[in-house]
């Protein structure tokens, strides 16, 4: 018989849940500095040490950030589904409304648009933009703000929190089905 996976186990060893998610956390960061050296090569030229990490792809190290936050939501969800989106909401905007006002702010104030050494063009955001940000509705109905174009992945992940509680809803059946389609 095979073992249940460690997500929906109900009796476990302490430490290898911790050493489990301890490690998913390093994943995560790991990732997360494939892009971070992704952009510093991408905006400033900055060829000589990011060499060795443009083995890595920063959009494989996006997508596989994502697949680690689904299994994540999955495990938030099925542990504790009562206040999920209240819980989401304030981790992300608690962090997410204030940095994006000090950008709005930076931005509205230079007031005019700057080229970086790679040639792309920072533009001050549109009052529509700054709407649609607040809401995290970048790359639904408006595009991604220039100064912050990493935007555009929170936003999705947002949008992820709110329909993964309905997928709950939909019968194994049906959620099958819809994978098959969609691939």
């Amino acid at each position: 018989m095979m073992s249940t996976p460690l997500l929906f186990e109900e009796q476990q060893d302490v430490n290898s849940v911790e050493c489990f998610w301890a490690s998913l956390a390093f994943v995560r960061f790991g990732l997360a500095t494939i892009v971070l050296i992704g952009h510093i090569h991408d905006f400033f030229l900055v060829k000589d040490w990011t060499r060795f990490f443009s083995l890595f792809s920063p959009q494989v190290a996006v997508f596989s950030f994502l697949l680690i936050s689904g299994y994540s939501i999955a495990h938030s969800i099925a542990m504790k589904p009562n206040g999920f989106l209240i819980r989401r909401a304030r981790r992300i905007f608690s962090v997410y409304w204030p940095v994006l006002m000090l950008n709005f702010i930076l931005m509205w104030t230079i007031n005019e648009k700057f080229e970086m050494p790679n040639g792309f063009n920072v533009l001050p955001p549109t009052l529509w933009e700054g709407i649609g940000h607040l809401f995290l509705l970048q790359e639904f109905f408006v595009t991604t703000i220039s100064s912050n174009l990493p935007l555009w992945s929170l936003s999705i992940e947002c949008w992820y929190y709110v329909v993964a509680p309905l997928l709950i809803l939909i019968p194994f059946r049906w959620m099958i089905g819809m994978i098959l389609v969609s691939a």
